[in-house]
C-alpha cells in the first residue's frame, strides 16, 4: 500500500479551489486558519508508486507493506496561495 497525500492540481484539489477564489477576490474558504497539509507534485507520487512496485517484486508475497513518502514540512496552503497567487 502507498500513502500519497495530497496532489498538487489533482481534480478535487483545494488548490484549485483556492485559485478559484483568489481570482475572484475572496475569501478563501479554510477549516481552520492553522491548518496544515502536505502536498506533492504528481511526478513524486509516481515515483513512490514505482519504488514500492520495485521494492514489493523483492519481498515475501505473503507479507504486507505500507510506503509513505518522507512529506517534508506542511504547508498552510490557504496563506501560500495567496502569496504565490497574488
Amino acid at each position: 500500500m502507498v500513502r500519497l497525500g495530497n496532489l498538487l492540481d489533482s481534480i478535487g484539489s483545494v488548490v484549485l479551489v483556492f485559485k478559484r477564489q483568489i481570482k475572484m477576490g475572496g475569501p478563501l474558504t479554510v477549516t481552520h486558519p492553522e491548518a496544515v497539509r502536505h502536498f506533492m507534485h504528481t511526478g513524486e507520487a509516481v515515483e513512490l508508486a514505482l519504488q514500492a512496485m520495485a521494492l514489493g517484486a523483492h519481498s515475501d508475497k505473503k507479507s504486507a507493506a505500507l510506503f509513505a513518502l518522507e512529506k517534508g514540512e506542511p504547508i498552510k496552503i490557504a496563506e501560500h496561495m495567496i502569496r504565490i497567487e497574488g
